[in-house]
């Protein structure tokens, strides 16, 4: 079993309040385990009894769309958690989660997440998620899949503004990916074939939006510009659908 690390060099990106000593109490009562590239974490439609905190790696969050196609809906690095439906009232995983790259996972029970992170028992806040929060928050990652039939390059860009957001570096061309990506990784996390991937990303490149140097990507400004854009135009299309659903 790998050693535990020490509070002072992890912190939960989802709660930067925590005060160091419960860090430390959360990693104590955690089982460590090391997770290799391509292996499954969690799988949805199971019952979930843990919280996930990611302490190295990357961890690749998919779904089934309609078509029916595996989709991508989020990459977790460290000091992020996962694994939450354990403290929702059904505990059942709507998520598919795999190891992108080697990863370094702390498993804690939810029983033990609910008292040393929100100080109640575990009971209580399924409650409080059940009058509350449970039926649009766990549906609407599958909303989502459903409603967004966007082309290749709308997806990349997609991607390619995630990962800038969560794992770049800014710099005097943009945005530097933080990690030694491939064609062929992003096109698992898209779920294409890597020629089609690599085609897009020859034609973001010559439209100057995506470069590569030392081994990384570095996306540009415009780029992002584009991908707000996107989301935009995606949100009028999906209220304009709401208006016209509620006509009918």
């Amino acid at each position: 079993m790998p050693r535990k690390p020490g509070a002072s060099r992890f912190r939960l990106n989802l709660l930067p309040a925590l005060p160091p000593a419960d860090v430390q109490r959360l990693i104590d009562s955690a089982t460590l385990c090391e997770v290799r590239r391509k292996r499954p974490i969690l799988v949805e439609g199971r019952k979930a009894i843990s919280v996930y905190l990611v302490l190295a790696g990357i961890v690749k969050v998919t779904m089934m769309g309609s078509e029916p196609r595996r989709v991508v809906v989020g990459l977790i690095g460290p000091g992020e958690v996962f694994g939450l439906a354990s403290l929702t009232p059904d505990g059942v995983h709507r998520y598919r989660c795999d190891a992108f790259s080697d990863c370094t996972i702390a498993e804690v029970r939810a029983e033990k997440f609910a008292e040393i992170v929100l100080g109640i028992p575990i009971d209580k806040l399924r409650t409080f998620m059940a009058m509350t929060m449970s039926r649009w928050w766990w549906g609407l990652p599958i909303w989502y899949v459903r409603a967004a039939h966007l082309s290749l390059k709308d997806r990349l860009v997609a991607l390619l503004g995630e990962l800038s957001r969560k794992f770049g570096v800014r710099d005097s061309r943009g945005t530097i990916l933080n990690l030694r990506l491939t064609h062929a990784d992003l096109a698992e996390l898209l779920g294409c074939a890597r020629t089609k991937l690599t085609a897009e990303m020859n034609r973001l490149g010559a439209a100057g939006m995506v470069m590569r140097a030392e081994g990384r990507f570095i996306v540009s400004d415009a780029l992002r510009a584009q991908l707000e854009s996107m989301v935009e135009r995606r949100q009028r299309e999906i209220e304009l659908k709401g208006i016209s659903s509620n006509h009918d």
